[in-house]
């Protein structure tokens, strides 16, 4: 995919590929609020806690919202009811419990320097032109496969060679 950058060997890499198999996992009710989970969790993957904009959300282009919230509710994330009402560049802090776990039983174990690649790749990712203006699983799926992506592979996916564990595919 001409324009998008992968990240396949690099310590970020591995991060990204993490954190997409860790949003994968929870049952979620649609590709919006899969999507949403990706942002939510680049965010506060360090110590749980990040912070995210009603500009943020408007431009995921999510088709249902206030769904995708309810459902990240759901498995105990703390968002803010008035998120998607908000000044657009009024921040509110967002919380995922898991992911203030101690560092021994952490998710999604992430550096400073690591978690702020994966959010740049993340974000530029979903705005290049292939994926940006596509529905919300075109967009994961961009985002896989994208991570996934390797150079030495002319192409091919390396789930294609091996049978993906379930925590390899995003569930949408």
């Amino acid at each position: 995919m001409a324009g998008l950058e992968r990240i396949w060997v690099t310590p970020a890499g591995h991060a990204a590929r993490r954190l997409l198999s860790y949003t994968a996992a929870p049952p979620l009710s649609s590709p919006d609020a899969q999507l949403f989970a990706v942002v939510i969790a680049v965010r506060a993957a360090r110590g749980g806690t990040g912070r995210i904009t009603a500009a943020d959300v408007r431009a995921l282009r999510l088709d249902d919202g206030d769904r995708a919230v309810d459902d990240l509710r759901a498995l105990g994330w703390q968002i803010p009811g008035l998120l998607l009402d908000q000044d657009v560049d009024t921040s509110a802090r967002v919380t995922v419990p898991a992911l203030a776990a101690g560092p021994d039983e952490h998710p999604l174990p992430l550096g400073k320097e690591q978690r702020s690649r994966v959010s740049g790749w993340t974000a530029r990712t979903l705005a290049a032109p292939p994926a940006a203006g596509t529905a919300a699983a075109v967009r994961l799926a961009v985002l896989f496969l994208t991570g996934h992506a390797s150079a030495h592979l002319n192409g091919v996916s390396p789930m294609i060679s091996r049978r993906p564990a379930a925590t390899d595919c995003p569930t949408w």
